[in-house]
């Protein structure tokens, strides 16, 4: 579990995060949605110390995070897994190689333990067989399920993923967000998506965190997301719908 309590983040005197109060659930999918500028991707980086807040608390579970020092940050940072928009894979580095970084630079477990936990993230993601190809030479969703393959490498506790749809044809999306939800729920993560993608939204919205103006406007859930009364939240789905129909 991660709870952000009044979060404050300024930039140049503006402020982007104001009074920002919720709690991020385990083993559920949550996602942090919003329109352009409105605070989201600011908030997702406070989350994981890439920006520092200037108030409030971000606790995972009950540890203050920016307050810990550098030692137990990097403590903290090994119970994460990222999944960065553009997949972020070595060129040069296998499919393999590439899952097995992290476990170079933060275990010290031995070359046949780290492949046999290669070889069942990839196995998990279905690309076992792909694990002596280069990126450049597998498709972007295959990069996108190689990128969650070394994410989960870790065994993480936490899992954020930004904008884990980006450039992905429709069904290869769908495929990501089932993915993402099976995983969280498999291995009890804490999963934050940040995300634009309205069947992201009503497909595997567990727990979906609306910001507006660096504020939380709503919280709710995939199931009440397309009857909520809030005007707001309202207008941003329909405008969200018209964009994704008209890219079909």
């Amino acid at each position: 579990m991660i709870t952000v309590i009044d979060l404050h983040k300024e930039f140049a005197g503006r402020t982007v995060l104001e009074s920002v109060t919720v709690e991020f659930e385990k083993g559920k999918t949550n996602l942090i949605i919003g329109q352009s500028g409105s605070g989201k991707t600011v908030l997702l980086k406070s989350i994981v110390a890439l920006h520092n807040i200037d108030g409030g608390s971000v606790l995972y579970n009950g540890r203050d995070f920016h307050k810990l020092n550098k030692r137990k940050q990097k403590d903290v940072r090994r119970e994460m897994g990222m999944l960065f928009q553009g997949s972020a894979l070595f060129d040069s580095y296998t499919v393999a190689d590439n899952v097995r970084f992290p476990l170079d630079v933060f275990t010290n477990q031995s070359k046949k333990e780290k492949m046999k936990r290669v070889e069942f993230c990839l196995d998990r993601v279905n690309l076992k067989e792909a694990d002596h190809l280069l990126p450049s030479e597998i498709s972007g969703g295959m990069q996108k399920r190689v990128a969650i393959a070394r994410a989960i490498s870790m065994n993480p506790k936490y899992l954020f993923c930004d904008e884990p749809n980006s450039g992905l044809d429709p069904k290869t999306a769908v495929l990501i967000d089932e993915l993402l939800m099976e995983l969280t729920h498999e291995f009890g993560m804490t999963t934050i998506v940040n995300t634009h993608d309205l069947n992201s939204m009503v497909g595997i919205g567990e727990k979906i965190v609306f910001i507006q103006k660096g504020q939380v406007e709503w919280v709710g859930s995939k199931d009440n997301l397309l009857q909520t009364d809030n005007k707001i939240v309202k207008d941003f789905i329909y405008s969200s719908k018209i964009l994704h129909d008209s890219s079909i």
